[in-house]
């Protein structure tokens, strides 16, 4: 495959951002589509990274988000390998997709006692970690 035809990791991070965001809020594409005037078929293209987004079209998604530009970019440190975004790229964009993140974000979001969501998240990176089979 060339490089022209290699999705950029970033470009599918910040995508699979959008799509965690807009599926955390219950926001369906079309939606989203409609707040920022265009068709519903470009949201999906953005959230796959398959388009990139344009610095004016980011703040508009952030805006119709209800959000931070920075928010797109958290998890991403500037000194992310390309390798690291790629491998968050492919796990979290396949993630994001299924309905269960989004109904475990949502719930996740409801807890408003900010020491309990943390316990939670503990509670999950422990199984996760310990879920993981050896190699």
């Amino acid at each position: 495959m060339s490089s022209r035809n290699t999705l950029n990791p970033l470009d599918v991070f910040v995508g699979s951002r959008i799509r965690l965001r807009r599926t955390s809020l219950g926001i369906s594409q079309e939606r989203l589509a409609i707040a920022l005037g265009v068709a519903s078929h470009d949201v999906d293209s953005y959230e796959t990274g398959v388009t990139r987004v344009a610095a004016s079209r980011l703040f508009d998604v952030a805006h119709a988000l209800d959000v931070a530009i920075r928010f797109f970019f958290e998890e991403c440190s500037a000194s992310a390998s390309v390798a690291e975004a790629s491998d968050y790229a492919l796990i979290g964009g396949d993630a994001f997709r299924r309905n269960e993140t989004a109904e475990l974000v949502r719930a996740y979001y409801r807890i408003s006692d900010v020491r309990s969501r943390k316990s939670v998240l503990d509670l999950v990176n422990s199984i996760a970690t310990t879920d993981r089979p050896e190699p």
